[in-house]
């Protein structure tokens, strides 16, 4: 797929554009989407990806650790990186990715 700068935007040349907002998680199994966040600033956004199941994730959280805030941290757990990677992966999982090991990590 090719993407285009649009602006201060990403959009694909074709499929949709699923747009992950702060403390926010997407995965898609459509091959043709565009997963894309913005305002990363001091955030971190991780995707996950297996390209033989053809499944592809996106986590954009603030903080490294929920202790910091142990009841934001049960509120929104995605906002927190020791929350919301597992939660990524379980998701990438259920949507048809098939190995841990096969599944790519990118930070």
């Amino acid at each position: 797929m090719n993407y285009r700068l649009a602006g201060n935007q990403v959009k694909p040349e074709s499929g949709p554009a699923i747009v992950i907002g702060i403390s926010d998680i997407a995965v898609t199994t459509d091959p043709s989407a565009c997963l894309v966040t913005y305002a990363l600033g001091s955030c971190i956004a991780v995707a996950m990806n297996d390209p033989a199941a053809r499944v592809g994730g996106l986590l954009h959280f603030l903080l490294p650790d929920s202790s910091l805030d142990t009841a934001r941290g049960q509120s929104n757990p995605l906002m927190y990186a020791d929350q919301g990677i597992p939660l990524l992966l379980e998701k990438v999982l259920q949507a048809g990715g098939k190995s841990v090991k096969r599944t790519h990590l990118e930070l």
